[in-house]
């Protein structure tokens, strides 16, 4: 999980998710784990006024019931960047927390968007054709069609000009 440091390696981890954990193991110690993760914020930040009892089992309810679609090393690397780089002045909130949730799981969906886009980009492949055969039958086919406005072209021009004579020659 330590070199999961970034949405794109998190995606690609291959952990389950949390829904997938609920339907395997439970809600209960799928709570219990992020309430871990909680506790630890706790006691790494040394808050002056950390998380309660009650919060704690309100903020696990929470993240679970939000973002069930996060995997266990998006999990890892969002407590990581809290515990590194928030600025947390005595105290958080359950608001604060979950907006950060919430910032990262956006970051981790145009990052999914990014890597789908990618995907198909590579997969794409030019339509298979034997270019030399297929090139000059649509050139051909492009002649012809060339020449057949061409020659109505011609007609049409000639069909004026006659008509034209014609009514001058009646006048």
């Amino acid at each position: 999980m330590s070199k999961c440091n970034t949405p794109q390696k998190a995606i690609l981890s291959n952990t389950p998710n949390l829904a997938s954990m609920v339907r395997e193991l439970g809600a209960t110690k799928i709570e219990s784990y992020l309430k871990l993760w909680i506790i630890d914020l706790n006691s790494t930040l040394d808050l002056k006024k950390p998380f309660t009892e009650v919060q704690i089992d309100k903020l696990a309810f929470l993240i679970l019931d939000e973002y069930k679609a996060l995997n266990i090393a998006d999990i890892h690397l969002v407590f990581k960047r809290i515990i590194t780089q928030a600025e947390v002045y005595d105290r958080i909130s359950i608001p604060t927390v979950m907006k950060w949730f919430n910032d990262y799981f956006n970051e981790r969906c145009d990052c999914g968007e990014e890597m789908s886009y990618q995907e198909y980009l590579q997969k794409k492949e030019p339509p298979v054709m034997d270019y030399e055969r297929s090139s000059c039958r649509d050139i051909r086919g492009e002649i012809q069609q060339a020449k057949t406005f061409v020659n109505q072209e011609n007609i049409r021009k000639t069909t004026s000009k006659t008509r034209q004579k014609k009514n001058e020659a009646g006048k």
